[in-house]
């Protein structure tokens, strides 16, 4: 079809869901092309598409979107359609195969599908309630309808529920709703006869309410119709009209959102009924009460007494009864939790919104309340009704009751897109918002107290968080809008290209706005700033910038312009010259503020900065003098603006100049001494720096730089001062912080950055106030203050009191130094002890290569009765020697249970280098042999010190540098740090190294800051500055957010702590001052007690830098000193964990729980596992040798362990996995002992750093308690009665740790290297290896061993040493992981090696205990065998016997009775005659019986039973 003048233009496309969703849908027309939805064309029947011709006579439409599919195409013959205005019309419709020229033809009977719904109101909406869904339904007409036309709707019945109720809604005003019970299909009412809606099936012959000439109509007044009109969101509450003045209407709602009542019971004069009405909800529900009865009085008997009755699973529930009287009017509300009734008055509010703004589009008035009294939070969402005029629009928050005293919040909101980021709508279709355009815009919160309201209209003022019962004055708020800003730069002509980027700092969520200048001259640029484009313009961010979207270059600081300036401003502005260039509109009359480059203030004016002169300290002999602007800007005009310096006077006053400022005293003014300066130098444009002859002024901390007065013509005198960092990281201190005692006089240092005053408090006695002194201190350099008391404090307690302004700072809240050396509790105080002159014995000689840690806790090992200890729990308990079991145990037994021969331990007193069976204590650690003792923490705890009925393991620390008076035996003295030196002393002089299990991740301090009471030290004096926050760590090293509570891109809070210590903290090991702190305190350990090591719990959580330094500086102590932890964390945290490879030649090693997880399996599964199963042998390998080919670059970085305290012990853990299993394997008690030993070969033959727990020699139960860190001594303490049940394992366990000792040549290798160079597998040997096991070579070094014996026992002879050496060349160490005997081929089969077996399945050591093998070797099931090469002597006696065990017998060995066999085995000293003939006499026969047996085998056989007679 072609246009011609009659003929039509456009094809109108009308497409209805009855969902209403019609985002991304199109039409798809012939030849495959695609039709667009008239933009906001939606009409009260749907969408519409307009096509303009030409067009065929007959044209496929087909409705398409991305995701969804709708019916088949529909064919249109638009020769049978009749123009209308020269548009033909068609009607398409959801999941209904035909294209139709009215809406009608869609109709079927008896079941209509579509109803057409009229109102006479113009302005109404409906809203449809059916089953429990609720949709709005607006008439898209009604911009476009003449006044008195009614509002037309359209009602699709395919998804509705075959009952619906209507209530209308009204645009303009709010009288009570009316509500309509519907059925269809005939849609006949029973509904109330007020409610003016007349509801029919859609007929195709109708006059005045045809639908198809409404809606033609309707397309026909705007091509492009104006968008939908919005209306609440959230369902009001289904009010009921009643007629005057003879109901009362009472609407009940429930809070709890729980079962609704059924009734309610009404007690009154006369006999009343409450008649429910029809419509109700899950949550409310009406009821009206014909009062017609009752007196016309209002007295007593006009009044009604209300109860409402609940049912809840059978139990009837009366519920307050409250009164009705008259004057609360006919319309009630019953809320729960209100002791009385509410009127509408009361809940039914009209909130005038005042901005400046006349685009309501997309604003929306968000109202909530949180929880109350156990009530749930209320929310609503309002959307705008009309605007009043421009600049105030109003909502109706109506039918929403919140609980009884809760705080109402209401926020106006534009809800739009984020700038840039791409959403999601319910189709799944991406939309992205244009940048910085449509940003969501908030403005401030404001509140009031529930049913409290100041009025019913209440006026919500942009950027004011009070609310106003009446509108505010136009002139001043209209005079509020605007405001001029004035951008100085230091040199003239400098602002081409610059701009200002600015933002709402309380609205962080709205667009970025940047600024142009409206007016230029030589010496500054005006910009013009307009509130209405800001969310609250409340707080607005001001950032000058170069280069506009390119950012070329920025200035320093964001300033901050504040509405308050406003209000408080001095209408006299300084005014220099007329701008050079000028936008139309004249913006002098607004007011001014000024901005500088490189000065984050918002100045009035200039003159503002003649108060703002600064002077601080910079070095110890130079001091910066600063102001916001440049000094020049400000002198006087008759002094040499190019050499400020000449006039400026510093002078060393007799006393403090505090107050200067308010007196107004110039510098000269002052009586004192003036001080000369070298030379100055400008630092910047507005920072000036001089320096002094450090004979005049030197500024070290106890220099009284508050003495110091600094004068520049212009400016008003300033008092010097320390320096001050707004960003605290800037401070670092690198003095000594704490007390420094002498009996003349006792110095505080402390580090409170934020306070301003802090004091000592000194006290007489631990407790109480008895000779209570508050000591303020002063302020010295980094943030530091510090006070020199002249007096011996020997004996006495004292605390710290910070103080200031930050509200962070609590008044009066007392709090111990961090650096205490002894405290008397955690929540008490520090105790000046003086000089404490106790001794520590030397460190032992022990490399760490040598190290065999043996982790215990003070309680655990010394609490059991049965071991002997006197002081069990305390630390004085360990130092204990001979300590053993009591008595009735027969001493007879040891002889019993002792399986094979003791080995003296070398290197140990001779007392103690043999395992008594009976010892307990510090003896019994000293016999195994290990060389290192791991104390689980000491550091003061959050504990109760005088209980000791309670249990802790000690993992919250509270002061680092103190030791917990728990284990001491007194809490108020001395005592804790005196007797945890000789604890460290005895354990030195048993040639054992200290290891303190230090807990630096996190300490006990409460994240919840008005927690006072778990407020310690830290957070007393630098409130958050040690602790990982959001303020101070905002953007994690993932790069995601850290704050909790705002999102992006508001500004963090500051008060989300991160915890990924899983103890509500963590520790800002990179913080200048924490580090400084973790460092400092672990040299005052290593070097005040002689600690010897230092495991850190959850090392993951102090950062890579902080560990390595830390480890640099203690190795400077001592070379020998072990810095080790767990490489992981207890949580999520912000920072890159320190984890396994971290500490790569660190000088720190790290937990191996790769090597732990493959030999016993994780604590966490029951996955496959070496020691049950034979699996994950790679990763068993892998820790053999030190890992340094996973994660080490030395052996020594890995910790290699089976059991800790941390989770199940070994035996325990075997216990559950053996019954997790769902295999039918079965294990039995002996099954658990051989695998408990084979884990201990693993771990104490393998390279790198041995690590058992105290108790793990003796099969050490829990009784499966996988957490104990506060479970009962009867838990956790040591049962040394097991020592003799578990004997066989406990010497088991000795003899690995006494083979490790005496071979470090061969078990403790030192490097890569060496591990490389002399520890093969079988598989790179080309020899076999059994299915499920591992074995494995390694070459020792006789010459070492040799020079180590004879340093250890010079009087020994050469030649035995010389022998021993050589009989540790070479070890072979087989696993066997499998429950059968397996057979191990050995090197050197085919030259005749001979190897000696030290260990198997029961026995362990450095002694033979099978031998020799030759070729091959038998390891029983789930256990291990450790041989050793023979020494050439050993060798060449070895063959000889087994020759000569050939020819005693030819097919069996010989039994060793002949006393040339004792000669050749070393029994008798010498050969006799007799024995060299008799030797001489059985060679040539053997020599004989070989020739023979070559000739003739069977002659052969016979000649060997005659060699045997």
């Amino acid at each position: 079809m072609h246009p011609s003048p009659e003929t039509p233009t456009h094809l109108v496309v009308h497409y209805h869901r009855p969902n209403h969703h019609y985002h991304s849908w199109t039409l798809t027309l012939p030849n495959a092309t695609y039709a667009q939805p008239v933009q906001n064309a939606l009409t009260s029947y749907g969408a519409l598409f307009r096509i303009p011709f030409p067009l065929p006579a007959s044209v496929t439409l087909h409705p398409t979107h991305p995701k969804l599919v709708d019916a088949p195409p529909r064919q249109c013959d638009l020769t049978s359609l009749t123009a209308v205005h020269r548009e033909l019309h068609v009607f398409l419709l959801e999941a209904h195969p035909q294209a139709v020229r009215s809406p009608s033809l869609f109709q079927t009977h008896p079941n209509p599908r579509l109803f057409a719904i009229s109102v006479p109101d113009p302005h109404a909406w409906l809203i449809v309630y059916a089953r429990d869904t609720k949709r709005d339904v607006f008439p898209a007409s009604a911009h476009y309808r003449q006044r008195n036309h009614p509002a037309l709707f359209l009602l699709d019945t395919s998804t509705l529920a075959r009952q619906i109720r209507l209530t209308i809604q009204h645009h303009y005003h709010r009288p009570a709703p009316a509500t309509a019970q519907l059925s269809y299909p005939a849609f006949r009412a029973p509904y109330p006869k007020h409610v003016m809606l007349s509801a029919h099936p859609l007929k195709a012959q109708q006059t005045d309410q045809d639908l198809f000439a409404a809606i033609t109509t309707q397309a026909l007044q705007c091509r492009f119709l104006s968008r939908q009109v919005q209306g609440p969101t959230v369902l009001d509450s289904p009010l009921i009209r009643t007629p005057k003045y003879k109901h009362l209407v009472l609407f009940y709602y429930r809070l709890d959102r729980s079962t609704p009542i059924v009734s309610l019971t009404v007690s009154a004069s006369v006999k009343l009924e409450a008649v429910p009405l029809p419509s109700s909800y899950h949550t409310s529900k009406a009821f009206t009460i014909d009062i017609s009865a009752l007196p016309e009085s209002h007295s007593s008997h006009s009044q009604l007494s209300i109860t409402p009755v609940r049912s809840n699973s059978g139990v009837v529930i009366h519920e307050n009864k409250l009164t009705w009287r008259p004057s609360l009017g006919l319309r009630v509300i019953y809320a729960q939790s209100f002791p009385h009734l509410l009127t509408p008055a009361q809940t039914d509010l009209t909130l005038v919104y005042h901005r400046y703004d006349s685009e309501w589009s997309d604003w929306e008035l968000h109202v909530w309340s949180k929880p109350q009294d156990g009530y749930p939070a209320v929310s609503a969402k309002l959307t705008p009704t009309r605007p009043v005029k421009p600049g105030q629009v109003v909502f109706h928050l109506v039918g929403y009751v919140f609980p009884y005293q809760a705080q109402v919040f209401v926020e106006p909101v534009r809800m739009a897109l984020h700038p840039g980021h791409a959403t999601t709508d319910e189709f799944g279709i991406t939309v992205v918002g244009e940048p910085y355009r449509d940003a969501c815009r908030r403005d401030v919160i404001r509140k009031w107290t529930s049913a409290q309201p100041p009025s019913q209209v209440i006026h919500l003022v942009q950027g004011d968080s009070r609310i106003y019962a009446h509108p505010p004055d136009p002139d001043t708020f209209n005079a509020q809008r605007r405001f001029r800003l004035r951008y100085r730069r230091f040199l003239p002509s400098d602002y081409e290209g610059w701009d200002l980027w600015t933002w709402d700092q309380t609205d962080p969520e709205s667009h970025r706005i940047p600024l142009t200048p409206v007016a230029e001259t030589r010496d500054w640029a005006d910009f013009v700033v307009d509130r209405a484009d800001y969310g609250s313009g409340k707080i607005i961010s001001i950032l000058p910038r170069r280069g506009g979207d390119a950012w070329l270059e920025q200035d320093e600081f964001v300033r901050q312009w504040s509405l308050s300036m406003l209000e408080s401003l001095d209408t006299s502005i300084v005014k220099h010259h007329e701008p050079l260039k000028q936008r139309a509109d004249d913006h002098d009359d607004l007011p001014t503020f000024l901005i500088t480059q490189e000065t984050k203030l918002v100045l009035r004016h200039l003159d503002d900065a003649r108060t703002m002169l600064d002077a601080y300290v910079d070095s110890d002999n130079s001091i910066v003098v600063s102001a916001p602007v440049p000094l020049q800007w400000l002198m006087p005009p008759q002094l040499t603006q190019s050499q400020p310096n000449e006039d400026m006077v510093i002078k060393i006053a007799q006393r403090p100049v505090q107050g200067l400022l308010d007196v107004g005293k110039e510098a000269d003014d002052i009586e004192g001494k003036s001080l000369r300066f070298l030379k100055a130098k400008q630092v910047t444009p507005i920072k000036t720096g001089y320096v002094f002859d450090k004979s005049v002024a030197h500024f070290e901390e106890d220099f009284l730089v508050e003495n110091v007065v600094v004068s520049v013509p212009g400016f008003v005198s300033v008092a010097l001062h320390w320096e001050t960092h707004e960003n605290e990281d800037k401070y670092l201190y690198e003095g000594s912080l704490g007390w420094e005692y002498s009996s003349a006089k006792c110095i505080f240092r402390c580090f409170a950055p934020i306070a301003s005053l802090v004091s000592v408090v000194l006290y007489d006695e631990p407790t109480g106030d008895a000779g209570r002194t508050v000591v303020p201190m002063r302020r010295i350099p980094q943030g530091c203050w510090k006070v020199t008391i002249i007096e011996d404090l020997k004996g006495r307690y004292y605390k710290l009191l910070a103080e200031g302004g930050n509200k962070r700072l609590f008044p009066g809240v007392e709090v111990i130094d961090p650096y205490s050396r002894c405290n008397t509790g955690h929540t008490g105080r520090g105790l000046v002890y003086g000089i404490d002159s106790t001794e520590v014995y030397p460190r032992p000689n022990v490399k760490p290569s040598a190290a065999i840690v043996y982790e215990l806790h003070i309680r655990d090992i010394t609490i059991d009765k049965c071991s002997g200890i006197r002081q069990r729990g305390k630390f004085l308990g360990l130092t204990e020697r001979g300590t053993g079991l009591p008595n009735k145990v027969s001493k007879s037994e040891s002889k019993v249970l002792t399986q094979w021969p003791q080995e003296r331990m070398r290197g140990v007193n001779d007392e103690f280098s043999l395992l008594d069976k009976f010892s307990t204590g510090l003896d019994h650690i000293v016999q195994m042999g290990v060389t290192a003792v791991q104390i689980m923490p000491i550091q003061d705890f959050d504990n109760d010190e005088s209980d000791d009925g309670s249990y802790r393991w000690g993992y919250m620390p509270v002061h680092f540098n103190s030791p917990d008076g728990w284990y001491a035996s007194s809490t108020h003295t001395v005592a804790r740090v005196v007797e945890f030196k000789h604890l460290v002393s005895a354990l030195h002089k048993a040639g054992l190294k200290v290891i303190m299990d230090v807990v630096y991740n996190h300490t006990a301090e409460d994240s919840n800051e008005l927690n006072l009471d778990a407020r310690f030290s830290f957070n007393g004096l630098a409130p958050r500055y040690y602790y990982r926050t959001c303020g101070n760590t905002p953007i994690a090293h993932t790069g995601d957010r850290t704050c909790g509570v705002r999102e992006h891109p508001k500004p963090h809070c500051g008060e989300c702590y991160s915890n990924g210590s899983g103890c509500g903290n963590e520790f800002r090991s990179e913080s200048p001052m924490g580090r400084k702190f973790i460092i400092d305190s672990l040299k005052f350990w290593a070097m005040e007690y002689g600690v010897d090591g230092f495991r850190f719990d959850l090392l993951g959580l102090i950062d890579l830098e902080t560990i390595h330094r830390a480890a640099t500086e203690l190795k400077s102590i001592h070379p020998h000193i072990l810095v080790y932890g767990e490489p992981w964390i207890g949580g999520l945290s912000p920072i890159k964990i320190t984890d396994k490879g971290s500490q790569r030649s660190k000088g720190f090693g790290v937990f191996n729980d790769t090597f732990r997880n493959a030999v016993r399996g994780s604590p966490f599964d029951t996955e496959e596992t070496f020691i049950m199963d034979g699996g994950r042998l790679p990763e068993v390998k892998g820790g053999i040798i030190g890992s340094v080919d996973l994660f080490t670059d030395s052996p020594l970085e890995s910790l290699n362990y089976v059991e800790c305290h941390d989770n199940r012990t070994l035996w325990d853990h075997l216990t559950y996995y053996t019954r997790s299993r769902t295999d039918n394997i079965k294990f039995n008690e002996e099954d658990l002992r051989r695998m408990h030993r084979l884990a201990a070969v693993l771990v104490l033959t393998s390279q790198g750093v041995p690590f058992i727990q105290a108790g793990q020699e003796m099969c050490r139960t829990k009784f499966d308690d996988e957490n104990s860190y506060e479970s009962s001594d009867e838990i956790n303490m040591i049962r040394w009665m097991t020592k003799l049940n578990e004997w066989s394992t406990v010497q088991y366990y000795r003899g690995l740790i006494l083979l490790r000792r005496s071979h470090p040549e061969i078990f403790c290798l030192e490097t890569a290297d060496e591990i490389h160079k002399k520890v093969a597998f079988y598989e790179d040997c080309g020899l076999c290896v059994p299915e499920r096991c591992i074995a494995y070579r390694i070459k020792g070094n006789p010459e070492r061993l040799f020079r180590q014996l004879q340093e250890e026992e010079p009087d020994v002879d050469r030649d035995f040493h010389r022998e021993e050496s050589l009989r540790w060349s070479e070890v072979v160490v087989l696993l066997n992981a499998t429950p059968l005997h397996v057979t191990f081929e050995l090197p050197g089969r085919k030259t005749d090696t001979l190897w000696m077996q030290t260990v198997d399945s029961s026995a362990a050591g450095t002694r033979i205990i099978q031998g020799p093998h030759v070729g091959s070797v038998t390891v029983s099931g789930r256990s291990a065998a450790v041989l050793r090469r023979a020494s050439p002597t050993e060798q060449e006696v070895g063959q000889l016997e087994m020759r000569l065990s050939s020819i005693s017998d030819a097919y069996s060995s010989f039994h060793g009775d002949d006393p040339l066999t004792r000669y050749t085995v070393g029994l008798d000293p010498r050969p006799t005659v007799e024995d060299v003939s008799q030797r001489n006499d059985l060679i040539s026969q053997r020599l004989e019986f070989d020739r023979r047996r070559s000739v003739n085998p069977s002659q052969a056989t016979q000649d060997s039973d005659m060699i045997t007679e």
